[in-house]
């Protein structure tokens, strides 16, 4: 039988609790690290790909949508004439016509987010007709359109 004090036990406790709380406290400091890694990671990578899908997505609407006015306007010059009334009737948008001797432009701005935004200039060879050719051209700016 051993008698004593007791204190062969008390440091080995001691080591345990302190063995416990520095595991403890080293966990949480991976826990942070992992976190802050998580918020880096975010912030870096999946708000900027989430954002270059929604643009994307916004500049592929507007190329439809500037197919199908370009198919409105072409309508609407079918009868060898293009009104301002016709192709505010096409363009469906803030639009801006350059009437020349060889050449009619109309321009359109598609606006949607900042780095979204496009225009479309479609050049129509004259005489307008069934048969004139268009030539579609899109820009990340229209200063011709106010």
């Amino acid at each position: 039988m051993r008698h004593g004090t007791g204190t062969g036990r008390r440091p080995r406790a001691a080591r345990l609790t302190a063995g416990l709380l520095g595991g403890a406290a080293l966990l949480a400091v991976a826990g942070l690290l992992a976190a802050a890694g998580f918020v880096v990671w975010m912030f870096d990578v999946a708000v900027p790909s989430h954002r270059d899908d929604t643009e994307a997505r916004e500049l592929a609407a507007i190329r439809r949508q500037a197919a199908e006015t370009e198919q409105r306007l072409r309508a609407a010059a079918r009868d060898g004439e293009l009104t301002d009334a016709e192709i505010a009737a096409s363009a469906q948008r803030q639009w801006a016509v350059e009437r020349g001797e060889r050449e009619l432009s109309v321009v359109t701005r598609f606006p949607a987010s900042a780095a979204a935004t496009r225009c479309y200039r479609y050049t129509f060879a004259l005489p307008l007709g069934p048969n004139t050719a268009v030539a579609r051209s899109e820009s990340a700016s229209c200063p011709e359109v106010g």
